[in-house]
């Protein structure tokens, strides 16, 4: 009985194989299905990057003759799709990593050129002080190494070896983690720009939190399926921290009723909705779940999580500028030393 189910299961992997559904692969000893990291996604069947690495079609479910075998090596899979290596020349292979890494490529530049703008342009045109200078440089700084790390995760996740995969998908992480320090280094710095005392302890908080992200990212159990609900939740607690020191910070500046907070308030409120909306397509598939195979290459939740993760950096890198201007337009109130 279990001969036959064998076979009935080879004969769908030819059928599948011959099909281009599935990357053709091989063992020294037996065919085995794809690795974790290289299985397609069932709702996007055709537009994994696999599927256009010009295979070579040696036969399905065939062992290698022994003179071809490849020899195990320091990081070496023998389960590894028989194609070349990922290269950069995958950024012009079309395939539903395209959108990811365009996007961020594309992000990375924007960051980099709003940099210079606001470093040879915006930040001298408002008087800004050495401080101004640096919290900009950091906040850009930490923005295209988020873009940068994400264009690497998405150009190499399909490499042969799981191995790299998985340390490409730490370093895609990392940048997350590294992103979001970026945004709470130019919001904290701004919004306790009259009160030093609040503005060290919470850029400390911060700086403290996103290290003990970093460590945690250390434990071999923290990339693996089992840990993705923890993952979501570590992130989502490093993001929604923010709203303390915003709750903190409207108290201080007199309440909502205060000008200061009614003129940065809502850009915060907006920053918080976009990332929330992006957060949401994330986690829930949408809309390939209810579109199975019609998404493969434009119009999946992860490409509309990257798109939006762009658009809430450039929105907060603008509201940034904003109470910047605002802050050398209008001088610290005289009390705000006893704050």
């Amino acid at each position: 009985m279990r001969g036959g189910q064998d076979a009935a299961e080879a004969a769908a992997q030819r059928a599948l194989h011959r099909a281009g559904r599935l990357p053709v692969l091989a063992r020294a000893a037996a065919a085995r299905h794809p690795s974790v990291h290289l299985r397609a996604d069932p709702r996007l069947p055709e537009g994994q990057p696999l599927h256009h690495r010009r295979l070579p079609r040696l036969p399905a479910l065939a062992p290698l003759p022994p003179q071809v075998r490849p020899s195990p090596g320091p990081g070496r899979d023998l389960g590894a799709p028989l194609s070349p290596a990922v290269s950069p020349r995958s950024l012009f292979i079309l395939s539903n990593e395209s959108v990811n890494i365009w996007s961020h490529l594309l992000g990375f530049l924007l960051f980099f050129t709003l940099g210079i703008r606001d470093l040879t342009v915006v930040l001298p045109a408002a008087r800004a002080s050495r401080e101004d200078f640096v919290i900009c440089a950091v906040c850009l700084f930490c923005f295209q190494v988020c873009m940068l790390c994400s264009v690497g995760y998405h150009l190499f996740c399909c490499h042969r070896s799981e191995k790299t995969s998985r340390r490409w998908m730490a370093l895609d992480y990392a940048g997350i983690s590294i992103g979001i320090l970026g945004c709470y280094v130019s919001g904290v710095f701004y919004a306790f720009y009259c009160s030093k005392y609040w503005r060290q302890v919470y850029l400390i908080t911060v700086l403290a939190m996103i290290l003990a992200v970093f460590f945690v990212q250390i434990h071999p159990n923290y990339l693996t399926q089992q840990w993705r609900r923890l993952r979501s939740i570590i992130f989502c607690s490093v993001s929604g921290y923010g709203i303390i020191p915003t709750i903190h910070w409207v108290s201080l500046n007199g309440g909502i009723g205060a000008a200061i907070v009614q003129e940065f308030a809502p850009r915060v409120v907006v920053m918080y909705f976009i990332a929330a909306v992006a957060f949401l397509f994330y986690i829930s598939k949408v809309p390939e779940r209810y579109f199975p195979g019609q998404l493969n290459y434009l119009g999946s939740s992860h490409q509309i999580w990257h798109i939006l993760a762009v658009v809430m950096l450039y929105w907060w890198h603008q509201s940034a500028v904003y109470i910047m201007q605002y802050r050398h337009s209008k001088p610290c109130p005289e009390h705000s030393v006893d704050l």
